[in-house]
């Protein structure tokens, strides 16, 4: 990186921080210091990337894919404001979002995608699949569904796998 390119970065760093302080625009920084909701979705991430590799490899080809989601993209992309993080679950046909819902809940929307003409009409409409409460326990977290039924980690992304691979599977 050019030495003029950095320059540049900080003095526009340098004028952020002094508007700022004079009650001008707002540096986006973060106060929250994660949480139980980021252990919450870390694991539901961690058991999701092992299902789709387990799900990949039986196929003998990448059908499914997961990414972490910034808090931002939540926002602007999907309109979910107020949110603090999430992550994706992608097929050829379907999307599912894992993200935090106040309180100590998280939720799972579903999308279909558009990735042709033949998709149906109601390609816009988003789903919700699933609502999942959670409280600590001395073994890690008890999860449960909205009727207050107990749920298993594992139990809900397969699930959500089986969800996002119904109807027409394109391989």
């Amino acid at each position: 990186m050019s030495e003029d390119f950095k320059r540049e970065i900080r003095d526009i760093a340098a004028k952020a921080k002094i508007e700022a302080g004079q009650g001008g625009s707002e540096i986006g920084t973060s106060t929250e210091s994660g949480g139980k909701f980021l252990d919450v979705l870390e694991e539901f991430f961690k058991i999701s990337r092992e299902g789709i590799n387990i799900f990949n490899e039986c196929l003998e080809q990448k059908a499914l894919a997961v990414h972490r989601l910034p808090a931002d993209f939540l926002d602007l992309f999907l309109g979910i404001q107020g949110r603090r993080a999430g992550f994706s679950i992608v097929s050829h046909q379907k999307l599912a979002v894992f993200f935090d819902e106040d309180p100590d809940t998280i939720t799972v929307i579903g999308k279909l995608r558009n990735n042709n003409s033949e998709m149906q009409a109601n390609i816009g409409k988003t789903f919700q699949l699933i609502k999942i409460s959670f409280i600590s326990s001395e073994r890690g977290y008890v999860y449960k569904d909205n009727t207050g039924k107990a749920l298993e980690a594992e139990e809900v992304v397969a699930l959500i796998i089986r969800w996002l691979v119904s109807g027409k599977v394109r391989v």
